[in-house]
């Protein structure tokens, strides 16, 4: 079809439209109606809180302070309670939890995080005591993870409850400072399963540690 005849096809249909608009004026109606639906669609989101604490002269549960306790003594147990809430109020979360020590002498600069005990054997400096029968496991890559997904408002079991500076401590880590830095991680557990086969600690989307 060239052009010529495009056009004449164009004139025609609405000729056409027109006579049919014409003949309709003032016999029928129709009754219309016009309706936009709006889906809004709200990702969720994974929010976790990292509970440490430890408990006061009056036998209460606090935050474990930033600034440390003082004054402890080689051979005495520091109550110090971890574990994580999922705060989060719609989707469930795998959580996982770095632990890493270090110890800082009076003078400031760092000690050794092992001593040697009356064996020759090396032992930590400061030993976390963990919790028994407790859902966490340590992975490979030596981080703690908790074995099932934590659904909104639950908390994980204590992962540990109380940390030992060592009987073997010379005078060097007199005045010392040791920390004990935890470190809590969540990934999404929505369409996120362990892999047949494997554990938490196999799951997608865990940060580089």
């Amino acid at each position: 079809m060239n052009l010529k005849k495009k056009l004449a096809a164009a004139v025609t249909v609405l000729a056409i439209v027109a006579m049919v608009g014409a003949a309709a004026v003032g016999t029928i109606a129709f009754f219309t109606d016009d309706e936009t639906a709006h889906n809004v669609i709200t990702s969720g989101g994974i929010d976790i809180i990292l509970n440490d604490k430890t408990i006061d002269e009056n036998d209460g549960l606090v935050d474990f302070p930033r600034d440390g306790i003082p004054g402890v003594m080689p051979g005495v147990d520091v109550d110090k309670l971890v574990d994580v809430t999922n705060a989060g109020n719609s989707q469930s979360a795998w959580v996982r939890i770095l632990l890493s020590t270090s110890i800082t002498g009076a003078d400031g600069n760092a000690l050794p995080t092992v001593v040697e005990n009356a064996d020759g054997n090396e032992v930590p400096a400061v030993t976390i005591n963990f919790a028994e029968d407790t859902a966490w496991f340590q992975g490979t890559d030596g981080a703690w993870y908790y074995g099932t997904a934590l659904a909104p408002g639950e908390t994980t079991a204590k992962l540990f409850e109380t940390v030992t500076f060592a009987p073997e401590l010379g005078n060097e880590y007199q005045g010392c400072t040791a920390q004990v830095i935890v470190i809590a991680q969540a990934v999404q557990a929505a369409n996120n399963p362990i892999p047949e086969g494997g554990t938490a600690e196999n799951i997608s989307g865990w940060p580089a540690a």
